[in-house]
């Protein structure tokens, strides 16, 4: 039951996610507004505002972007777009790397998928898609971001947006697939879970009836082989007949399992008394 807990709470997590993708990268957007970004595109398709940052605010800016645990689709997305024809690599003083566009109004191509650097170029694209999810990173979200500049002036792009399908939800810089029918797999496990359960008390039912009837039947197997011998070595004795009275009645009083009170031998029969006495309190005992 443990592990079918872990693995539903995995799936909960992992619907989550998928909420959160589908709304098009709405944390970013939401970060990118409350922060304020010191430099976006406006509608009418010009940078409106210029920033150069100094080597302390560039060193301070890393660090914060470092904070953040980074993927492979960051790296992979950087390092595709700095090999580009549309971006030029730049050393950077820090020990970083800068990456400049040549033509920041081009989509970029990466894994098959178009990447805009601004709302207003993504909404001017002459191809509309209709069932997607739009997803959208702000430049300063991960450190694979920074340092992502449009002309020589260290002028940043607004953000980074793209699509993804209806059947995919956004993760970093990519497409993931989604679970399909995430809730009847749930519910599949659970009565698996219970299933067994069900299974395993009923074998350990099955057992325990096993090992009664066969310590049942050792018993009786062992109270037939008594009463064999009983009878044999009770017929090889010679005694009279109030004795052989008393023998004959033995075996009744055996099945009965009651231990006998008396059984009034004649005395010059000692041994034999004793041992009916002792054989007897051992058929009563089982």
């Amino acid at each position: 039951m443990n592990l079918s807990l872990g693995v539903l709470l995995a799936i909960l997590a992992i619907e989550q996610c998928q909420g959160k993708g589908g709304r098009g990268g709405g944390r970013g957007r939401s970060r990118g507004r409350s922060r304020g970004s010191s430099s976006s595109l406006s509608y009418y398709g010009r940078w409106s505002s210029v920033r150069k940052p100094p080597r302390g605010d560039a060193t301070r800016s890393r660090f914060l972007a470092n904070s953040f645990p980074d993927s492979p689709s960051y790296s992979g997305f950087r390092n595709s777009l700095s090999e580009s024809k549309y971006a030029r690599y730049l050393p950077n003083s820090v020990g970083g790397s800068m990456v400049l566009l040549l033509h920041p109004s081009v989509a970029f191509y990466y894994g098959g998928r178009e990447y805009y650097w601004s709302r207003y170029f993504y909404e001017s694209r002459e191809h509309h898609k209709s069932d997607i999810t739009v997803c959208e990173r702000t430049i300063n979200q991960t450190s694979y971001l920074n340092y992502i500049f449009v002309d020589d002036n260290y002028t940043q792009p607004e953000a980074l947006i793209w699509e993804c399908d209806s059947s995919e939800y956004c993760c970093d810089a990519e497409c993931c697939q989604k679970l399909k029918y995430v809730w009847l797999w749930i519910t599949v496990l659970i009565f698996s879970c219970i299933a067994g359960v069900h299974l395993w008390k009923r074998r350990e039912m099955k057992l325990e009836q096993r090992f009664i009837r066969a310590e049942n039947e050792y018993r009786n197997s062992q109270l037939y082989l008594i009463r064999r011998m009983s009878s044999t070595k009770l017929g090889s004795v010679t005694c009279d007949s109030s004795s052989s009275e008393k023998l004959t009645t033995m075996p009744h009083m055996v099945s009965e399992e009651k231990e006998p009170k008396s059984l009034l031998l004649p005395p010059t029969n000692e041994e034999l008394r004793k041992m009916l006495f002792t054989r007897g309190k051992h058929l009563y005992h089982l």
